[in-house]
């Protein structure tokens, strides 16, 4: 039981990090942009 559950938060993990990564690289990329723009 244990293990699986270790299994299904390593896949949750492995799927998740990358979408949460791009999602701050996002945010991060868009904040520098619209800082670009401002400054502008």
């Amino acid at each position: 039981m244990l293990r699986s559950h270790w299994l299904i938060y390593f896949m949750l993990i492995k799927l998740g990090f990358p979408f949460i990564a791009s999602i701050k690289m996002a945010v991060i990329g868009e904040s520098i942009l619209s800082a670009k723009v401002f400054c502008k």
